[in-house]
């Protein structure tokens, strides 16, 4: 369950940062608390692929500044998957989070637009995990470059 959850959170992450990442251009990726309801101090947003109303926490509880590497690496057939691996900061910080907010949404931010907020189910305690998506290898790399960009 734990590398399913983590898994889900990281390919919604790459298949969105494909859309916003040119080449080697940096994706912005913060992690905040988000609930369907309005709470004192948070900040209102829609979802990125629609018009459903959010409200995300001011605090930002993870960002790409805790992954050590991204890398593109062929999958089965034509598909290209990424490999990303935490620094040992970020599976700590990962596994507080997650232990701390079970239960609760965990938003996704990519370039200042939620992304996803699914429900943390269980800590996550993960230091790696294998993007996997329909991407070419043009694709892959350049998810991987704009994750990585700015180390």
């Amino acid at each position: 369950m734990d590398k399913l959850i983590l898994r889900v959170l990281l390919v919604i992450l790459v298949t969105v940062a494909a859309a916003a990442a040119g080449d080697g251009d940096e994706v912005r990726v913060a992690f905040r608390l988000a609930s369907r309801e309005p709470l004192p101090g948070w900040e209102e947003v829609t979802l990125a692929d629609g018009d459903e109303l959010w409200y995300l926490a001011p605090e930002v509880l993870l960002d790409q500044s805790l992954f050590a590497v991204a890398t593109a690496l062929p999958g089965e057939g034509d598909t290209w998957i990424v490999d990303v691996s935490m620094t040992a900061a970020g599976r700590e910080r990962l596994a507080e989070v997650t232990s701390a907010h079970v239960g609760e949404r965990l938003g996704m931010v990519v370039d200042g637009r939620l992304v996803t907020a699914p429900v943390i189910r269980a800590p996550l305690t993960e230091g790696r995990a294998l993007l996997v998506g329909n991407f070419d290898a043009e694709e892959a790399r350049r998810i991987a470059a704009g994750v990585m960009a700015g180390r």
